[in-house]
């Protein structure tokens, strides 16, 4: 196998030289082993207790034996990464090395808008391009224009794609994207469709699927664990991943892009930092009451926020600090305002 339909680029040539051994990429992780992808093929290596395993999309450095063995982990140019699930403040890489995220959702009761800012937030904070796809459109095309503004309107400097595995061609936009050594990764909540997508564009039933439950239209989990998967013809390589049922972020990266419109609006804000509550002069609240912004984008723009800076806050005293100047920077500035508009 060509390792630059895995992925592989000139720059990893460094790295490898320094530690030694054959690069492989990492396709799946299991307790106490990874399975990976190389020149030869297929491998599984076991991991010594108390290694940290790599993330799948990860490339790494073996040395061959019986078995073979860890050498080390080369530099990701990318990372989807999100608070992990439960009480610890931890992060959890969900692949690594990834071009393109597609967030996947679908026409009925699993779209949502506040879900699709979170995917995208999660993609531009780890330095991947994201792609909303709308799927399953065939269920509901004589209300598409709708389903497309709306995904529009929460991600209005990304590429909107509609998607169905019920005809030929429902996946052409997608395939479009799928090019020699580009890495894309499936993201989106349980039942919008991703493991048939996969199977799709991979040729088989890779992945088990089944129904949505038509009581709530809700999907149940049929992906359990994340995989590395090479196309056919050596058209790229596909990341699927499990349905998300939580996704907390990791930091506040990726926020300015998935609100771009705020950003913009922000410019204009009459307070350096504006946290756009209530503040006086401030540009965003002023859109709102004008009707040019929708005001539960505000309230998601405002809530995700406060959960990344919170989470951030905990594990460095530091963020928490600054954090504390900076509210009480603001609080000083709306009050000096005030007092100046009352006199």
């Amino acid at each position: 196998m060509d390792l630059r339909t895995l992925g592989w680029t000139e720059d990893l040539a460094g790295p490898l030289a320094a530690l030694g051994g054959a690069p492989l990429r990492v396709s799946a992780a299991h307790h106490g082993a990874v399975d990976a992808l190389g020149a030869s093929g297929p491998v599984r290596l076991p991991l010594r207790p108390g290694t940290q395993s790599p993330a799948v999309g990860d490339w790494i450095a073996v040395e061959a034996g019986e078995p073979p063995r860890l050498l080390g982990q080369l530099p990701r140019r990318s990372a989807l990464i999100r608070q992990a699930a439960g009480r610890a403040t931890a992060p959890q890489v969900l692949a690594a090395n990834v071009d393109l995220a597609l967030i996947v959702t679908a026409v009925g009761g699993d779209f949502s808008e506040r879900r699709v800012e979170r995917y995208l937030a999660l993609a531009h904070g780890g330095g991947v391009t994201p792609v909303v796809v709308v799927n399953k459109i065939d269920r509901d095309l004589a209300n598409m224009g709708r389903w497309l503004r709306q995904a529009t309107a929460v991600a209005p400097d990304t590429q909107v794609l509609t998607a169905t595995t019920r005809w030929d061609g429902g996946l052409d936009d997608l395939v479009a994207l799928l090019v020699p050594g580009r890495t894309v990764a499936l993201l989106g909540s349980s039942g919008v469709g991703k493991s048939s997508i996969v199977n799709a564009l991979l040729g088989d039933e890779a992945i088990a699927t089944r129904p949505v439950r038509r009581s709530d239209d809700t999907g149940r989990h049929t992906t359990t664990s994340r995989q590395l998967h090479a196309l056919p013809g050596g058209r790229g390589l596909l990341i699927d991943t499990p349905g998300l049922r939580e996704l907390a972020l990791w930091d506040t990266a990726g926020l300015d892009e998935v609100f771009s419109d705020l950003t913009l609006l922000a410019e204009g804000c009459r307070y350096r930092g504006c946290s756009h509550s209530d503040e006086p002069g401030c540009a965003v609240i002023a859109a709102v009451e004008a009707g040019e912004l929708d005001p539960a984008r505000l309230e998601s723009w405002r809530a995700l926020q406060r959960e990344a800076t919170a989470r951030q806050a905990l594990r460095d005293p530091t963020a928490r600090k600054a954090a504390g100047r900076d509210m009480a920077q603001r609080v000083r500035e709306a009050t000096a305002e005030r007092r100046r508009r009352g006199r």
